[in-house]
């Protein structure tokens, strides 16, 4: 799966291949919808990256995911 939307440097594997997330969620595509569905919409929030990341990391650590 080759995705060119922008991505930030840190999220580029030097593999070239497609992010480790995309490929883990890309196991039940209904969850990568849903679950790409909500990062779209934050990004469309206004909210720096860096917020959005640490909104992200106290979502999944509150749902005890641990990827």
């Amino acid at each position: 799966m080759v995705d060119n939307r922008p991505m930030p440097p840190v999220y580029r594997p030097p593999h070239g291949d497609a992010a480790g997330i995309i490929r883990a969620h890309s196991l039940d595509p209904e969850l990568l919808r849903r679950t790409f569905a909500v990062s779209g919409a934050l990004a469309g929030t206004g909210l720096p990256w860096a917020d959005r990341e640490l909104l992200a990391s106290t979502t999944s650590r509150t749902n005890q995911c641990f990827y």
